[in-house]
């Protein structure tokens, strides 16, 4: 009986090697195994900002159909807005989102707090085992409004979360999920050349600067209420609703499209456009611009926008950064009399700034200022006939816009 027992423990013994060399079983790593290889990990990186969100919960969706799917991985945010996590995951398209957290007004220095639903959101192609830096701002949120509103018009996933992004970098002259936006009110980034990481930081500034003068015509503090992440939230509502940033959007999952704005001040394409670019250039301008850059480097970048035709605008037709000529006041009274030589002074201010200011006595030229910034000439009276004479001023703006004026002074 035991030589029996042996011989049938064997036969089990062999059967089973049989069993697991057939099935490619024994857990190696050569082309015999059944078991796949683990699939590598790809780190995705970034920065939130609105300006910089600290604390914010970074969760990463795949992004099936349009809408969110499975959560794919999760991060916080540092003191710099920067998160980093791994992903181990098919190639696909993912949504990120940013919830929670803080961050400080540019425009204003108040400090934020993002409230339950308030989210900021980028879309984009991972590629697994690849490393990825994105970006997540109000203007990839915008992009991700446009995905979606594609999507839901029969544009593939892929394809549609390639235009959107496509589309806003063009829209603001730059790579709207690779670029890090700088943080103009730091110090630290102090440049004395516009790079496109300055730039992307004075466009998150203009929204601020925007939404502070909101807050003023809604009767309430700069960013008490009224604030660029509530800004953010209509906007994406806004171009998610019909895929043009023309202020329309719906309400309660309406079917009708309403008016969107903040508080009584409306959104429109002129705000996207003209407003944001004034109020750009009002920020460069600021006491809380550390950067070292003035509005005139930013100028091109601010007229582009200004007078930017894209399909996502709707046809509608822009509107001039600025259309006015420079205003021009005396320094002293009309009718002041002045014997001999004297200097004479104009104050000449303008939105968008003064290239060049002219002086002539009775339409015959004089010169040129030369400082247009406090424009002034000698005038000799002795050559000059007794009695009154008009002294006249042209200033030129940056824009090419005109103003000419003239005073009465007996010389």
């Amino acid at each position: 009986m035991k030589g029996l027992r042996y011989g049938l423990t064997l036969l089990l013994a062999m059967s089973v090697l049989l069993l697991l060399h057939a099935c490619g079983g024994g857990g190696g790593s050569g082309s015999g195994s059944s078991l796949p290889p683990q699939r590598p990990v790809g780190a995705v990186n970034g920065n939130a900002v609105d300006a910089v969100i600290v604390d914010g919960t970074v969760n990463v969706y795949a992004y099936q159909g349009g809408i969110r799917g499975p959560l794919l991985g999760s991060a916080v945010t540092d003191e710099e807005g920067y998160y980093s996590l791994d992903l181990r995951t098919p190639s696909q398209p993912i949504l990120i989102e940013i919830s929670g957290g803080s961050y400080i007004e540019e425009a204003s220095g108040q400090s934020v707090n993002l409230e339950d639903g308030q989210v900021l959101r980028a879309v984009t192609h991972f590629q697994s085992g690849q490393p990825l830096d994105v970006m997540v701002t109000p203007l990839t949120n915008l992009a991700a409004g446009l995905a979606a509103y594609k999507i839901n018009n029969g544009t593939s996933v892929v394809n549609a979360v390639t235009e959107a992004s496509t589309a806003i970098s063009t829209i603001f002259g730059l790579d709207i999920l690779s670029t890090y936006p700088r943080n103009i009110t730091d110090v630290r980034n102090a440049t004395v050349s516009l790079t496109d990481e300055h730039l992307y930081g004075f466009w998150t500034a203009a929204i601020s600067s925007w939404t502070a003068l909101a807050s003023t015509l809604n009767g309430t503090q700069p960013h008490t209420v009224w604030n660029s992440i509530a800004l953010a939230q209509v906007m994406y509502n806004d171009i998610s609703a019909d895929g043009l940033l023309d202020g329309k959007g719906r309400a309660n999952n309406q079917t009708g499209l309403i008016n969107l704005g903040l508080g009584t001040v409306l959104l429109g394409a002129d705000v996207y456009r003209q407003a944001f670019a004034q109020h750009m250039l009002n920020m460069a301008k600021s006491a809380r611009n550390k950067t070292g850059l003035d509005a005139s480097q930013l100028m091109a970048d601010a007229n582009n926008l200004a007078m930017n035709t894209h399909a996502a605008f709707g046809g509608a037709v822009p509107i001039p950064l600025d259309e006015d000529g420079p205003v021009i006041t005396a320094i002293e009274p009309e009718g002041q009399y002045h014997n001999g030589i004297f200097q004479f002074d104009v104050g000449v201010s303008d939105f968008v700034g003064v290239v060049s200011v002219r002086f002539d006595v009775d339409g015959a030229i004089l010169d040129f200022a030369s400082d247009p910034l406090a424009p002034s000439i000698n005038i000799d009276t002795t050559v000059y006939s007794d009695g009154a004479h008009l002294i006249g001023v042209q200033a030129i703006d940056k824009l090419g816009n005109e103003t000419y004026r003239q005073f009465s002074y007996p010389l």
